[in-house]
This record gives C-alpha cells, structure tokens and sequence, in this order.
C-alpha cells in the first residue's frame, strides 16, 4: 500500500513536471528565439547607422587627403567593444585597423576579413561625387555571449520551478494523502483485529471529508 502511494506522489509529481517543463520550455523557446531575432536586428542596424556615421564623417578628410584626419576619425569610430575594424578605400591608398586575438587594433588595408562579422560598406560622397568607401566589420560576439546569458537563466529557471514543484507536491500529498491514508490503514488493522483499537489513530482535522468517511465507514 505505502509503496503504492509513494508510486502516486511520482506518478503526480512527474506529470505536473512534465506538463510544467513542455509550457515553460514552449514559452522560453518562443520567447528566446524573438529576442534573439531583435537583439540581432537591432545590431544590424546599429552597424548600418554607424557606417553611415563613419562615411559623412570621412567625406572632408579624404576630400582634402587629410591623413591625421581621416586616422582620428578611424580612431574615433572604433572605440565601440563591438567594432572589429575599419577600412577606408580612397584614391591610391588603403587605410584602417583591426583588432588582433588579444583585442588590441593593428593597422590593416581591408583585405583578408575574418569570417562571421557584420560587415557594412558605405560610400563616401563629397559634393556629390563619391570619392572612396568605408567599410565597416562588427563583430556578434558579445551578442551571442548575452544571448547565451539568457539561454542559461531561461533554463536555470524551468529546473528551478521544476524542482519546488517536486518539492511543493511531494509536501501537499505527504500531508493530505499519504499521512490520512496510513491512519486510516492503521485503524483498519485494529479493527480487523480487534488488537490495539484503543491505540488506534483518531480522526484528526487533516482528514478531508472523503477520507474520514472511509473511516467511519471501516467502523
């Protein structure tokens, strides 16, 4: 009997569980996968709006071959942790930098980009007439580093429900079954007995209506 009402109490608690963990991990994934989709809109168009930013403020430099120029414009353009390089092509001479394995820019021609970067090119116009182009490389990197954040704190938080739903379940069918159940068994016992009747559990404010008119009916 009491191995049958612990097979109960998991029987409850795994269905509750699995029932909890298919809603809750239906609705993470939905939910993950929408905010992963604006998070990378989001940095596109930052890229694109940053690329913009970079071409109208090149047009003047590189108008009047103004190298110091057009190198503090580079500089300013790659403070963002999230800006891996830079490139201007212009007349007869390549510029920009890219950041090496330790974070750090090199000076670099444009040439041989690193795979999976956002790229954005951009030309660069003055008085109407384009006069070279920046292209501009952001890496996703930090934005799979916070996606996988939430991935791990959507999951952290279904075990977390799942495991106070064991918890919570295993508590409510300890005190409202399992315990009334084994009185009841007990004074069954008695009675069929007739040995220890006396000593017999009596009806105590746990039992619920069915269970204490199962044992009045065994009286």
């Amino acid at each position: 009997m009491r191995s049958r009402r612990a097979s109960l109490a998991t029987v409850v608690a795994a269905t509750l569980v699995a029932v909890t963990t298919v809603l809750l991990g239906t609705y993470g994934t939905l939910t993950y996968r929408a905010d992963a989709k604006a998070q990378r809109d989001s940095l596109q168009n930052l890229t694109t709006r940053q690329a913009n930013e970079l071409s109208v403020a090149l047009a003047l430099p590189v108008w009047n071959v103004d190298r110091a120029q057009i190198d503090k414009v580079i500089e300013a353009m790659s403070q963002p942790k999230s800006v891996y390089g830079i490139a201007v092509h212009t007349v007869g001479e390549d510029v920009g930098r890219l950041r090496n394995s330790d974070g750090k820019f090199r000076a670099w021609d444009g040439k041989s980009e690193p795979e999976g970067m956002l790229v954005e090119e951009q030309t660069i116009i003055f008085g109407g007439h384009p006069i070279g182009t920046a292209r501009l490389l952001v890496t996703p990197e930090y934005l799979r580093n916070d996606l996988r954040s939430s991935l791990v704190r959507l999951v952290t938080t279904i075990i977390a429900v799942d495991v106070l739903l064991v918890l919570c379940t295993y508590l409510v069918l300890l005190r409202v079954v399992v315990r009334p159940l084994n009185e009841i068994e007990e004074y069954a016992v008695a009675v069929s007995t007739g040995v220890g009747l006396q000593n017999a559990p009596q009806p105590e404010s746990l039992f619920t209506a069915d269970l204490e008119n199962l044992r009045s009916s065994i009286a």
